[in-house]
């Protein structure tokens, strides 16, 4: 008999911690609908994954790139009407000519809704030459 009560109490000890990395995981959740995010690092890794923000959140989102190339992040697509950027977008200084530099916009939730976000790596002298696009989705919500 307390064997019978010992196997389903060690596959749930063994079975927990996998269960709630998975529930934890950004970008992961419920219908691909990540936590609530105030910062993102938008990369190839997490472009195309959705996010929550707070009905009157601000969120910060960073792109990078190669500082002292001819190109400079631009955004290409928003929804206004749901989020507003707030002021223009920091760009970091980087160490050496070459080096990683980050760009970072702020967007406030103005009212409840869905805006996808497209940044583009655009050539500084010609703006149909776009080296990069990365690509988020923001959902506003009452959380």
């Amino acid at each position: 008999m307390r064997r019978s009560m010992l196997i389903p109490l060690l596959v749930i000890s063994l079975g927990a911690p996998l269960l709630m990395s998975a529930c934890n995981s950004q970008g992961k959740g419920e219908e691909g609908v990540g936590d609530v995010v105030e910062q993102i690092n938008l990369n190839e890794k997490t472009s195309g994954q959705t996010f929550k923000l707070d009905k009157d959140g601000v969120v910060s989102i960073d792109v990078k790139a190669s500082s002292g190339t001819p190109y400079a992040w631009k955004v290409t697509n928003s929804s206004p009407a749901v989020l507003t950027q707030s002021g223009k977008a920091k760009v970091s200084s980087a160490d050496m000519p070459g080096a990683e530099a980050t760009t970072t916009y702020k967007f406030r939730a103005k009212k409840l809704g869905t805006s996808e976000l497209t940044f583009a790596l655009t050539s500084i002298t010609d703006p149909t030459d776009v080296a990069k696009s990365l690509t988020t989705t923001i959902k506003v919500k009452n959380i």
